[in-house]
């Protein structure tokens, strides 16, 4: 008599590697999404935080009849404000400002037009014209 053990259907190793590489592969190209989806988000962020303080601050200087400057500092990825308006915008490091100078803002809230690009790590970039005599913060096309 012999003494046999029973077939068990089962998966070969082969079969089995081959879907973890497949497994894996799915996963690495979602986390290379999700993090290019997460760069996005904090340059979208960066762009509406510099438009909102801009506008800010042009609106403080209108009501409290008090002129401002900016001041862009692209080495440290700073925007200034100063005079009546006082605040310090810091840029996140996967955002380069382009723009160097400033631009002062009259006690009027209105400004000469002026312009400030940003850059995200993947090479997008926006330039945002400011024309504060209209109150309006604009996205450059093009």
């Amino acid at each position: 008599m012999e003494n046999r053990r029973p077939y068990l259907a089962a998966f070969s190793l082969v079969e089995t590697i081959i879907v973890l590489l497949i497994v894996v592969m799915l996963t690495t190209i979602g986390t290379l999404n999700l993090q290019k989806y997460q760069q996005q988000l904090v340059f979208e962020s960066a762009v509406r935080e510099v438009k909102v303080t801009m506008a800010q601050a042009a609106k403080y200087s209108l009501l409290q009849e008090e002129g401002s400057s900016v001041v862009y500092y692209p080495a440290s990825r700073k925007i200034t404000f100063t005079g009546g308006y006082d605040k310090q915008l810091f840029l996140p490091d996967s955002v380069k400002l382009l723009t160097r100078g400033g631009v002062k803002i009259s006690k009027n809230g209105n400004t000469p037009p002026t312009s400030i690009s940003l850059q995200a790590e993947n090479g997008k970039s926006i330039k945002l014209n400011f024309q504060m005599t209209w109150g309006r913060v604009i996205d450059a096309k093009g």
